[in-house]
């Protein structure tokens, strides 16, 4: 009996030595910030494999697709956490312009009388369903931007 807990015990010692003791007391490794880099040449994320648009062109190619398109409508709505321009863009028929009201409030008799608004819809032919992108929620989805401008007409 004296010789298993001594063993036992000789074993745990071994253990003990044989785990680095600087592995808790090591340095972790360092987190680039892509968001701070994504700007500057060399990125990592700027190679010959894939391009993105940056972040600080985002409104110029906005207000571009603006100009050349009588459908497409640029506000800047807000700012991030960062003060970054979070931007809204409208496409739709010019004549429809100033007609938000009406999908609002048929939106709101969607939820309140489902079977009067589909009455409305099929008495409206012209009506089109609204639908809304959202292209980035983070500032690290540089696909998503990509794809999101060229859907809009980049």
């Amino acid at each position: 009996m004296k010789k298993k807990k001594a063993l036992s015990g000789l074993m745990a010692v071994s253990l003990l030595t044989v785990i680095p003791w600087s592995s808790g007391h090591a340095e972790k490794p360092q987190w680039t910030d892509v968001n701070t880099y994504e700007e500057q040449d060399g990125s990592k994320f700027n190679s010959e494999n894939y391009d993105f648009v940056k972040f600080s062109q985002i409104g110029s190619k906005l207000k571009e697709i603006e100009k050349l398109s009588n459908r497409v409508k640029v506000e800047v709505r807000g700012t991030s956490a960062d003060g970054n321009p979070l931007y809204v863009v409208t496409i739709a028929d010019p004549t429809t312009q100033g007609k938000f009201g009406k999908v609002k409030a048929l939106r709101k008799q969607m939820f309140k009388n489902p079977g009067k608004a589909q009455e409305w819809v099929a008495n409206n032919p012209d009506f089109k369903v609204p639908i809304m992108i959202n292209g980035s929620i983070h500032g690290t989805q540089f696909v998503v931007s990509d794809a999101t401008l060229q859907l809009i007409g980049f």
